[in-house]
């Protein structure tokens, strides 16, 4: 199936529950997990210890993932099938692996600290170092 007629993958306002079917769940997901560890690893190896060069691009990563997934389990808690639950099953693997993958990136982690320990620190919001210290 192309990406661009998976509904999973297009460009939303509103999530476009009535045309996502099940065989959409698998490539879907796989596609989108693929096009964001590419983005994983360009943060990876172009990041500052900068709220824009790193809590941003690293919440776009987050949030299409939790958008997507979040669709799916909707989806899934709504319009339950064999063959939704069979594709949710087939890739929650590889969602998995890749959030262990992103919640242990020894770069942002460095980048995160470096935030924390530099001179900009006192000028960060409460709510922004609430999230460096997550």
């Amino acid at each position: 199936m192309a990406s661009e007629d998976n509904p999973l993958l297009a460009d939303f306002n509103f999530p476009p529950y009535d045309v996502i079917e099940a065989k959409h769940v698998s490539p879907g997901i796989r596609s989108l997990l693929k096009k964001l560890e590419i983005d994983l690893v360009e943060l990876e190896t172009t990041v500052e210890p900068t709220w824009p060069k790193l809590v941003e691009p690293l919440e776009r990563i987050i949030d299409r993932l939790s958008v997507v997934w979040g669709m799916v389990n909707h989806l899934n808690a709504v319009k339950d099938s064999p063959e939704l639950r069979s594709a949710i099953k087939d890739v929650q693997p590889d969602k998995v692996d890749f959030q262990l993958r992103l919640s242990h990136s020894k770069p942002i982690y460095d980048a995160f600290k470096a935030i924390q320990e530099s001179s900009d620190w006192e000028t960060l919001t409460d709510a922004r170092k609430r999230v460096v210290e997550g």
